[in-house]
């Protein structure tokens, strides 16, 4: 479960990250939050974003379609802030990851919140090492 934790402190590496929740699409609870909250309510939040990557989860399995790899992540644009839902593979956790507009490049966030909810894949981040043994 450390893992999940990492990401979640990694996560706010991102250039523009607000804040960030780790939480349970099944369940619809909040694991935890990370970052400044400034009058949002991550936790309440979770439970609504919880249901909508549930549905497009589900949908996805019903689908005729073939989706190469499966659903990566869901975009909520809203006036000053990027959403960014992302499953974490092989799980029923996700990261859900608030974002400035103005100071973040959507493109490097969706790529690195990818890795971030990989399976086993190390995140080294933006200009600075990181020490596995160290938990956050």
């Amino acid at each position: 479960m450390s893992d999940f934790f990492r990401a979640l402190d990694q996560s706010l590496q991102i250039p523009g990250a607000i804040g960030a929740a780790l939480a349970d699409y099944e369940q619809g609870i909040c694991l935890g939050t990370a970052g400044t909250h400034d009058g949002f309510d991550l936790v309440d939040a979770v439970s609504g974003k919880a249901t909508a990557l549930r549905a497009e989860i589900e949908a996805e399995a019903e689908s005729t379609f073939d989706l190469d790899g499966g659903l990566q992540d869901i975009l909520l644009t809203l006036g000053e802030e990027y959403h960014l839902l992302s499953p974490f593979r092989e799980t029923q956790l996700f990261l859900y990851l608030r974002l400035d507009r103005g100071t973040s490049d959507l493109d490097t966030a969706r790529l690195t919140v990818a890795h971030l909810t990989a399976p086993q894949v190390p995140f080294v981040g933006f200009g600075s090492s990181y020490d596995s043994e160290t938990v956050h």
